[in-house]
C-alpha cells in the first residue's frame, strides 16, 4: 500500500489543563526562555501545528510566567513561527456522565464566542476541536450527531473557512478484559461513522491509534482493521482523515497481564497507574507511523508533551529518525 503522507509527526496535542503525567501548573510556571526552547525543539523535528486542548477556558483567566494570558502568548509565538494552532471549545469534563446535547451546545456557544473574540485575529488560528471523544455513536450516544452538527454550525458562524475536528478512538479488545467499553466490529464503525460524519459535516477526523486503552500489546493486526474502517467512513462522508499517533503507552505483555496488574476492566487513565506509562519505543513508534500513514493525510501526536518532550532518549531517537526520513520522497 502506498503511503498517503510521510511517516512523521507534524503536530503536537498540547494539554493546557489537568494531566496525570505533567503538573497542571507546568504551562503557567514555564518562563519565556523555556517556552522558546520548547518551540525550537518542536520545530527541530518538523512540528508545525499545536493542538491546544483541556483548560482553554481557564487559560483566559489565569496569568502565567510568560505573560498575563498564556494562550495569547502561545498563539502569538505560533504566528511568528508560521505555525498553525487548533483550539478546543467547550470544557465540561463531566459531559458523558449525564449526556445532554442542548446543555453542551449552550456551553459551546459561549466558549466559541469568547475564543473567537479574544483570539480570532491570530493568523495561526487554524481550526476548532470538539472534545467529545468517543468510539461509537450509538446507544446512549445516539444523539452525538446532533451535538456535533450544532457545534459545527456554531463554529462556522464565526469562522466559515476554519475546519472543525473530532478525535475518536476504537476498542480492539474482543475479550472484555480491558476497560469497560462495548466491543464493535470494524464494519459497525464504517456504518455508524459514515452516517454521523456526513450528518454533522465534520471537516477532519483525527483518529487515536492506540485502541482507546493505550496498551502496548496491541499489534498492527489488531488495530489496522479499525483504522481502515475509519478511513472508509471518512471517504464516504467527505471528511479528511488525520492520524493521532500516540507517543505514550502502558506497557503490558497481553490482556491477561493487564488484568493481573491492574484488575479486570481496569482504567488505564487511573492516576495510580501513571508511573507505569512510558514513551513508545522508537521501533514501535515508527511502525505506528507507517501504518497510519497508509491512510491519513498527516499525523499529529498526543504524548509528545507528556513523554517524548520529557524523555531525552525518546526525543533524540525520534530526532535521528526524523533526520533520516525527511529527505525521502
Amino acid at each position: 500500500m502506498r503511503m498517503t503522507c510521510k511517516p512523521l509527526i507534524s503536530g503536537a496535542l498540547w494539554n493546557l489543563g489537568h494531566s496525570n503525567f505533567v503538573s497542571e501548573d507546568y504551562n503557567y510556571q514555564l518562563p519565556h526562555d523555556s517556552w522558546m526552547r520548547q518551540f525550537d525543539q518542536m520545530q527541530d523535528i518538523g512540528l508545525d501545528l499545536m493542538f491546544f486542548f483541556q483548560g482553554v477556558n481557564k487559560c483566559m483567566a489565569r496569568s502565567s510566567s510568560a505573560g498575563p494570558d498564556l494562550l495569547e502568548f502561545l498563539l502569538s509565538e505560533c504566528d511568528k513561527r508560521q505555525m498553525q494552532a487548533i483550539i478546543e471549545v467547550g470544557g465540561n469534563s463531566t459531559w458523558s456522565v449525564d449526556f445532554d446535547p442542548l446543555r453542551e451546545l449552550h456551553m459551546l456557544d459561549m466558549s466559541i464566542a469568547m475564543i473567537h473574540e479574544r483570539y480570532g485575529r491570530h493568523d495561526s488560528f487554524s481550526g476548532w476541536y470538539l472534545p467529545y471523544e468517543i468510539h461509537m455513536p450509538r446507544g446512549w450516544l445516539k444523539n452525538i450527531g446532533e451535538l456535533y452538527r450544532g457545534a459545527v454550525e456554531l463554529c462556522k458562524a464565526k469562522t466559515p473557512c476554519l475546519p472543525v475536528v473530532v478525535s475518536p478512538f476504537f476498542m480492539p479488545d474482543t475479550t472484555g478484559k480491558g476497560m469497560d467499553f462495548t466491543y464493535y466490529e470494524p464494519e459497525e464503525y464504517v456504518d455508524a461513522w459514515s452516517e454521523t460524519l456526513r450528518y454533522a459535516k465534520i471537516d477532519i477526523l483525527c483518529l487515536q491509534d492506540n485502541g482507546g486503552q493505550h496498551l502496548s500489546c496491541f499489534t498492527d493486526k489488531d488495530t489496522e482493521p479499525f483504522i481502515e474502517a475509519y478511513a472508509t467512513a471518512c471517504r464516504n462522508a467527505g471528511t479528511r482523515l488525520w492520524g493521532n499517533v500516540e507517543t505514550g503507552e502502558l506497557p503490558v505483555a497481553d490482556l491477561d497481564d493487564f488484568v493481573l496488574r491492574y484488575g479486570a476492566k481496569g482504567n488505564v487513565n487511573d492516576p495510580r497507574f501513571s508511573k507505569d506509562w512510558r514513551a513508545v519505543p522508537i521501533n514501535r513508534l515508527v511502525r505506528k507511523l507507517e501504518l497510519m500513514s497508509n491512510y491519513a493525510e498527516r499525523n499529529l501526536s498526543w504524548g509528545y508533551r507528556e513523554f517524548m518532550r520529557s524523555d531525552r532518549a525518546a526525543y533524540e531517537a525520534y530526532y535521528e529518525y526524523f533526520r533520516k526520513t525527511l529527505p525521502i520522497q
